[in-house]
């Protein structure tokens, strides 16, 4: 098994000397709080997740109805959606 984490490793340091994650650029990232969220809604606040693939229908290989997160962001947004995380 060390000679497995050996590779991934000598892999992961060639892949940054080759200058790979060079070209991204670094974005500031958007603070959200939920609590700020919570303690700023004037209607009764519920925490939601959306999954692409319902656990109960196993691997994502097995699962045939692979869920629209947009369609169902969506929904959620015409039906009172406020505030939502990535």
């Amino acid at each position: 098994m060390s000679d497995f984490y050996d590779t991934l490793g000598f892999d992961a340091h060639a892949t940054i000397d080759s200058g790979y994650y060079d070209s991204f650029k670094v974005v500031p990232s958007l603070h959200l709080s939920l609590r700020k969220a919570i303690c700023e809604c004037n209607r009764n606040p519920v925490i939601a997740e959306i999954k692409r693939f319902p656990s109960t229908l196993g691997t994502t290989r097995e699962c045939s109805r692979a869920v629209d997160v947009t369609e169902v962001a969506k929904a959620m947004e015409r039906e009172g959606l406020r505030r939502y995380l990535c």
